[in-house]
C-alpha cells in the first residue's frame, strides 16, 4: 500500500525547473497571469497600434493556418497560404468544406485556449514558444503581401523563438506564453462580428464567400445560426480551458516541492 502510495506520489510530483520549491501552484498561476496582464497593458498602453497590428495579424495567421490544416488533416492540397492588412486567405482543395471552413474561425480560440491553459499549468512552454515563433516567423517570410505584416510577425516571432531558448525565469516563460494566449483571445472577439457577414473583402477589394456564409449556404440554414454555434463552440473553448486547469489543481495544487 506504501509503494502504491509513494508511486503516486511520484507520478503527481512537479518539476523544481519548472515550479518554484515551496510555494502553492495555485500562487504561482496568479503570478503568472498578472504578469501577463501587466505586460499585455502596458503594452497595449504604450504602442497600442503596434500592439493591435501585431495581435490581429497574428489571429489572421492562425486563422488561415486552421483552414490549411483542416485541409491537410483530410486529405487534402494547400496551394497558397497569403497574409495582408485585412486578414489573409489559404487556397485549399480535397476534404469536407464545411470541416475547413469553420476550422478557421475556430482555430483561433481554440489556440488560445491551449496556450493560457500552458502557461498556468506550464506544460512544454519552450515547446510552444519555439513552435509559434518559428511558424510566425516562417509565415512573415514566406505569406506576408504587406511589408507591415512581415515586420509585425518576423519580429514577433524571432522574439518568442529566442525566449523559448534564453536563460530566464520559467515564471517569466510563462507569463510571455500567457500573453500570446491574451493577443489570440483579442483577436478572437474582435473577429466575432465577422461571423454575421456573408462575404469577406479581398485584398483587392473584391468580395468572395465569408466562411459563415459558406457554411451557410452548403447546410441551407440562416448563417446566424452558423453564427451562434461557433460562439458556442468558442465559449465551449474557454470552459474546458477552465476544466484543465482545475483539475490540474486539484492533483497537484497542494504539492509542495
Amino acid at each position: 500500500m506504501t509503494s502504491s502510495a509513494d508511486a503516486a506520489a511520484a507520478r503527481r510530483r512537479l518539476s523544481p525547473a519548472v515550479w518554484t520549491p515551496g510555494a502553492p501552484l495555485a500562487g504561482q498561476m496568479t503570478v503568472t497571469a498578472i504578469l501577463g496582464l501587466a505586460v499585455t497593458g502596458t503594452t497595449w498602453a504604450v504602442a497600442p497600434d503596434m500592439a493591435g497590428r501585431v495581435a490581429h495579424y497574428t489571429g489572421s495567421a492562425v486563422h488561415e493556418l486552421g483552414h490549411a490544416a483542416a485541409s491537410l488533416i483530410q486529405g487534402g492540397r494547400v496551394h497558397e497560404i497569403a497574409l495582408n492588412a485585412g486578414g489573409g486567405h489559404a487556397i485549399t482543395s480535397g476534404g469536407d468544406r464545411i470541416a475547413s471552413a469553420v476550422a478557421g474561425p475556430l482555430a483561433v480560440p481554440a489556440l488560445a485556449t491551449a496556450v493560457i491553459v500552458a502557461a498556468l499549468c506550464r506544460w512544454g512552454i519552450q515547446v510552444w514558444l519555439a513552435v509559434i515563433g518559428l511558424g510566425l516567423a516562417v509565415l512573415a517570410i514566406g505569406a506576408a503581401e504587406d511589408v507591415t505584416v512581415r515586420w509585425a510577425l518576423l519580429p514577433t516571432g524571432a522574439a518568442l523563438a529566442v525566449a523559448a531558448i534564453a536563460p530566464i525565469y520559467e515564471a517569466l516563460r510563462a507569463s510571455l506564453l500567457f500573453c500570446v494566449g491574451l493577443a489570440l483571445v483579442w483577436a478572437t472577439i474582435q473577429g466575432i462580428p465577422y461571423l454575421a457577414s456573408a462575404e469577406a473583402v479581398m485584398q483587392d477589394g473584391s468580395t468572395v464567400p465569408s466562411d459563415t456564409g459558406r457554411v451557410a449556404d452548403l447546410l441551407d440554414v440562416p448563417i446566424s445560426d452558423v453564427r451562434d454555434a461557433l460562439i458556442l463552440t468558442m465559449v465551449g473553448f474557454g470552459l474546458l480551458g477552465m476544466a484543465v486547469v482545475g483539475r490540474f489543481l486539484r492533483l497537484h495544487g497542494r504539492t509542495f516541492l
